[in-house]
């Protein structure tokens, strides 16, 4: 079996595991408006679930969204439009089920051990990713911006600390997928219901991540949010959670 073929036949043993679960995993994961899990090849090395690109050439996936927010405090990076848009900077146009099985079929782990409870202070676990938020600016130019630059720490004045983002994958709780449930994609507030975490200590505090004014286009404007996997072995041996209690 060729390798593209090979990868189209494990998108689709995926999507009929889940689909065909209803009663067991695949249901923990469906939201109430039962989310179609086909994926559909668009090229030898492109795919889609939902309005999830998937690149498995390059290890990444695309989505759309748009900027939510300008100012003011905030708990998330991105949420999806059934999120909690009133502290979230960008809301994507995807079901969060999506993006995690989109995550899947670029190969990655979410997190074991999920964190005890919203703004617990332990790192959550998971595969590592890059994040990248481009939108066309000035003279229709693309630019393009790392999550911490889009974040202001009113605390020491500095836009937020790189951090390691992780795909910590979501709780699992009372037969229902919280991601899903909560809109809740990718958090700046550690939450254990979110897709995607950092593991840097400042996400434990509500208190201090306001949006970094200065570089924020107009309300509304397209953004694509691209997710890729991490290949830097010095950056997956620092998160890995086999490291953790050594």
């Amino acid at each position: 079996m060729k390798h593209g073929a090979l990868f189209l036949y494990l998108a689709i043993l995926i999507s009929g595991i889940l689909s065909a679960s209803q009663t067991a995993y695949a249901d923990t994961m469906m939201s109430p408006e039962n989310i179609s899990t086909e994926v559909v090849k668009l090229s030898d090395d492109l795919y889609q679930v939902g309005n999830v690109k998937i690149n498995k050439a390059q290890r990444f996936i695309s989505i759309p969204g748009s900027i939510n927010m300008r100012e003011g405090l905030i708990e998330y990076l991105a949420c999806s439009k059934k999120g909690k848009l009133h502290e979230s900077i960008i809301a994507l146009d995807a079901e969060p089920y999506h993006i995690h099985l989109a995550l899947l079929l670029l190969g990655l782990i979410p997190g074991d051990r999920p964190i005890a409870f919203q703004g617990a202070p332990e790192p959550p676990c998971g595969d590592p990713l890059k994040i990248k938020i481009s939108w066309k600016g000035m003279d229709n130019k693309l630019v393009e911006y790392a999550p911490e630059d889009l974040v202001f720490n009113i605390e020491n004045k500095k836009t937020m600390e790189k951090a390691d983002w992780v795909f910590s994958g979501s709780k699992i709780f009372d037969g229902k997928y919280m991601a899903q449930m909560e809109g809740s994609i990718v958090a700046i507030f550690h939450d254990p219901h979110a897709v995607i975490d950092h593991r840097s200590a400042s996400g434990a505090d509500d208190t201090h991540f306001f949006i970094n004014k200065e570089v924020m286009p107009p309300l509304d404007m397209p953004v694509e949010f691209k997710i890729s996997a991490e290949n830097d072995p010095t950056v997956k041996k620092r998160v890995s959670c086999e490291t953790k209690g050594k």
